[in-house]
Parts: C-alpha cells; structure tokens; sequence
C-alpha cells in the first residue's frame, strides 16, 4: 500500500516521491474507475422495467435430461441433453460419467448444430436422372429397405453374391462385427472398412488380449511416459482421458 502525504511542508522541496511501480498503479486504478462508471451509465436500468409483468406461455411444456454419449470425436464422453418437447435444446456434459466427469468440449457443444443443419439428410434418397444430375426423391424407409431387399435377392440368386461390397466408416461398439456377420451370411466377402490409422493398434490388442479396440493407457499410475512422433494430449484417441490424466498429476 502506497501513503502520499500532501499536506507536508517541512521541506522546501516537496515529499512527492512516486515511484514507477506507484504511478502506473494509480493509473490502473483511475482507469478502471472510469471505465467502470462509464459501464455502469450503459447498464442503467431503462425505465418502467420495474413494472413488468411475467406471461404465461401456452401451450404444453416437457422437459426432461436425458443421458447419452457423444460421437463427434472417438473419446466417446457422457452428455446430458435438455429435451424440451421432443426437440434436444442444450448439450452439457455429464457429472457423474467416469471419462469427462462434466466436461463437455466444444464439439460437444456444437453437436446439435450437426443434429438440426439444413444440409442433413434425414431420410433415404434415390436418383431419378443420369449420374451427377442432382435429381433426388426422398422415400420413406420401409421403400428404401424393400429396394435394396430386392437388388440383394436378385444379385444372390443369379450366383452374383460375391459382387456386393459394403463400405463403412468408423464404427462403435459391436456395429463392426454385426457387419462382418452379416456379409459372411450374404455370402461376400467384400466388407471395406475406412482407415484411418487404428489398424496397427487394433490388431495389437486383438492378438495379444483378444480385444478389438484401441489400448487405452493408464497414465495416473505411470511413473514416467515416453511417446516418439505423438501428443497425446492433442493427437490421440482419448483426448479427455489423457487430458483429465495429466490434470490428476499435476494436483498430485
């Protein structure tokens, strides 16, 4: 705390000594005075706010919190989503889930931006015109499984089985094997899976422990981690559990 004393005259030379660090603390604080009545002469209430009155909407009004799991990136974090009237409204992470524990990332947030876009197709489509054309017909679901019912059937009978491929993208839990399954049933053996860089790690843990997932490493309990040419803290597969993992350490 800084004293000035303006009211000293025992010397002919004056006793104000300010140093550097005093005079640019005086300013902050000037500043911020001023700054702070000009935001409070902003917020001023307008008037007949006071008499406002509340409305009652119409209408019915359900609510309800329903817990889920996020997909916008392979962390696989627990949500709880606001559901008001069927429409989800508001996406928050969930306290009590083991991973995030009530963290929710801007992906997450961002998800129902996904969910309600312009540009989601909501419902099957088929092509009327030549390739590239543009010209779509929305159909319903029950026209869309009976068409492809029919062009399976009719590949399967002609012996042509083995000339349908199937391409997926990254999958979760059991849908990969259900897949697998189901082409084996078919009778091809053309199941195409997209890469994308997982296949070393996922057949590591397949051969040694008969899972087929990704590794997930238990850096809590490490003493010391070592990684050549990856940020697990950016880059890797469990991005929140490792972040929530460096958290842990540096707490101690």
């Amino acid at each position: 705390m800084t004293v000035i004393d303006m009211d000293d005259k025992s010397s002919s030379k004056s006793r104000l000594n300010i140093s550097r660090r005093s005079f640019l603390k005086i300013g902050a604080a000037a500043t911020a005075t001023a700054a702070a009545a000009v935001a409070i002469e902003k917020i001023r209430v307008p008037a007949g706010l006071y008499n406002a009155t509340t409305v009652q909407a119409e209408g019915s009004f359900d609510e309800q919190n329903v817990k889920t799991t996020c997909a916008m990136c392979p962390s696989g974090c627990g949500l709880e989503v606001r559901v008001v009237n069927g429409r989800a409204v508001k996406v928050e992470g969930n306290a009590v889930h083991p991973l995030n524990q009530g963290v929710c990332c801007l992906k997450g947030q961002v998800s129902l931006e996904a969910l309600y876009s312009p540009e989601r197709i909501r419902h099957p489509r088929i092509q009327l015109g030549e390739r590239g054309s543009g010209d779509w017909k929305e159909i319903s679901w029950d026209e869309a499984l009976k068409l492809v019912t029919e062009k399976l059937s009719a590949l399967r009978s002609a012996g042509l089985a083995h000339t349908f491929a199937l391409m997926h993208g990254e999958t979760r839990g059991q849908i990969r094997s259900f897949l697998k399954r189901f082409m084996e049933g078919y009778g091809s053996p053309n199941l195409i899976a997209r890469e994308n860089g997982d296949g070393p790690a996922r057949l590591a843990m397949l051969l040694s422990q008969g899972i087929n997932g990704l590794p997930v490493y238990d850096i809590n309990n490490a003493g010391f981690v070592m990684t050549f040419g990856g940020n697990l803290l950016e880059g890797s597969r469990n991005v929140i559990s490792h972040l929530g993992s460096v958290a842990f350490l540096h707490r101690g």
